[in-house]
């Protein structure tokens, strides 16, 4: 049997406009062009991008100073729009550390996440709104 001892921390957060900012956070910012190859229309896609670089999505990242066991976390919005017939998306990505989960929580405004099952290849799509919460499970270790 593993004991492992109890922590209380006190988390370093502040509240502003319904969302929570990490006290020392980390920037992230992608705009369209950093987006190449997302999107299936690359007509409108190639349109949109002559016609300017807007922000696509931002987020504010806390970076804990520990590792394994420390929360990490981030808050940022989603910009509305689309390009073609498709609504702005993040780029979506897959963990360096497998065993990571992640919860998205629905603030305000809402959309769908798209979760990909690794093994199978197969796809769902999971609706987002205020209140929400969609629970991304992390990939379990596998045994020496």
């Amino acid at each position: 049997m593993i004991h492992v001892a109890a922590q209380e921390t006190a988390l370093p957060l502040r509240t502003r406009s319904r969302a929570v900012i990490p006290r020392r956070p980390r920037s992230v910012q992608r705009h369209l062009h950093d987006l190449r190859g997302c999107f299936a229309d690359t007509n409108a896609f190639e349109s949109a991008a002559a016609a300017g670089n807007p922000l696509l999505y931002s987020s504010l990242q806390s970076n804990p100073p520990g590792g394994e066991g420390d929360l990490h976390y981030g808050v940022g919005p989603l910009m509305p729009g689309k390009i073609g017939d498709e609504y702005f998306m993040t780029k979506g990505h897959l963990h360096a550390w497998r065993p990571a989960a992640e919860f998205y929580l629905g603030l305000a405004g809402e959309g769908v996440m798209l979760l990909e099952d690794e093994a199978t290849g197969e796809s769902r799509m999971v609706e987002l709104r205020p209140h929400s919460v969609v629970y991304v499970p992390g990939t379990p270790r596998t045994a020496p």
